[in-house]
């Protein structure tokens, strides 16, 4: 959480067990984190379900269709 929380407000790849997410890391707090995609989708990520992330990305926003298709329910 501590090292997440030093990325907030830059754009993030986390790989989660359902897939990979890119995004600005809006959010961090006890049990998980918030990405914004786009304008205005924010998704709620927990921590048991990140397998990794990276930070310092460039400000390009790509997301999987398979990720669409989770957000949207």
């Amino acid at each position: 959480m501590d090292h997440l929380l030093r990325h907030k407000g830059q754009k993030v790849m986390i790989d989660t067990t359902a897939g990979k997410l890119e995004g600005i890391l809006t959010g961090v707090v006890v049990d998980h984190c918030q990405l914004t995609i786009g304008e205005n989708k924010a998704l709620h990520i927990r921590f048991a379900e990140i397998v990794y992330f990276e930070g310092g990305l460039s400000r390009t926003f790509r997301i999987s269709e398979k990720m669409i298709s989770l957000a949207a329910r």
